[in-house]
């Protein structure tokens, strides 16, 4: 039976308490029993990214990486280092490893996807989501990363398609709504712009679009019919005579 007082018993329960101060000074007095203490040098390196003493973070880090330069904690407790530093080329390198380590990744390949678009090395962005994607083609962090990169490029009609796939998996994600949205108003597409701003994909934006010539009336008129519909309420263009045939 393990005990109470065993270190890794020891520092699970203090970083599940959130005191990162007390697991910091706990994990000194374990590295100097044994300054290679694999357990203690990766939760030093996990509590100083929770305390954002981030270059500290990384010193202990290397000091895993000496025994086993593949250790995948270690890497990745060192990716997020260096993305608080801004340090995206080694943060690129870094993740290149773990994808020698697991071409499948998908944590990985957004990571370096995201530190390229920061370099503004936008196909290689795109070619890192593209592998989540072709994994995972479900993969909202993927889909969304694809869509600000174009929005960040201008490209805004390829953004709005990026930003409906990412709706389509998770209708809840209110910023790829409000993205959207200011995508086609960017545009010029005010009856698309109103439409995705409450949400409806593209393929509804159409329909919705199509049928309020058909009936001779606004895109918001039709939304509303579109809502009486879904309640069982009557068609008041039933009797349109305006209506197109």
């Amino acid at each position: 039976m393990v005990g109470i007082l065993e270190p890794s018993n020891v520092i699970n329960r203090l970083y599940d308490s959130k005191r990162f101060e007390e697991m910091y000074d706990y994990c000194q007095v374990l590295l100097k029993k044994n300054p290679a203490d694999i357990l203690a040098l990766q939760n030093m390196a996990l509590t100083c990214l929770h305390l954002e003493e981030f270059d500290k973070a990384l010193l202990y880090c290397d000091e895993v990486l000496k025994t086993n330069a593949d250790d995948v904690y270690a890497l990745h407790n060192k990716i997020h280092a260096l993305e608080n530093l801004r340090r995206y080329d080694a943060t690129i390198h870094c993740c290149n490893k773990l994808l020698r380590v697991d071409a499948s990744d998908t944590w990985a390949l957004n990571s370096a996807g995201l530190a390229s678009a920061e370099l503004d090395r936008y196909e290689d962005a795109i070619s890192y989501f593209k592998r989540v994607l072709q994994q995972d083609p479900h993969n909202v962090t993927a889909l969304l990363n694809m869509a600000l990169i174009y929005e960040r490029r201008g490209l805004l009609k390829e953004s709005i398609h990026w930003y409906n796939e990412a709706l389509t998996v998770d209708p809840s994600l209110t910023e790829a709504v409000t993205a959207r949205t200011g995508a086609y108003d960017s545009l010029g597409l005010n009856d698309e712009s109103f439409l995705a701003a409450q949400g409806l994909l593209d393929d509804d934006i159409s329909r919705i679009i199509s049928d309020a010539k058909s009936n001779g009336c606004t895109v918001f008129h039709q939304l509303c019919l579109d809502d009486m519909r879904r309640l069982g309420k009557k068609n008041p263009h039933e009797n349109n005579p305006f209506k197109k045939d």
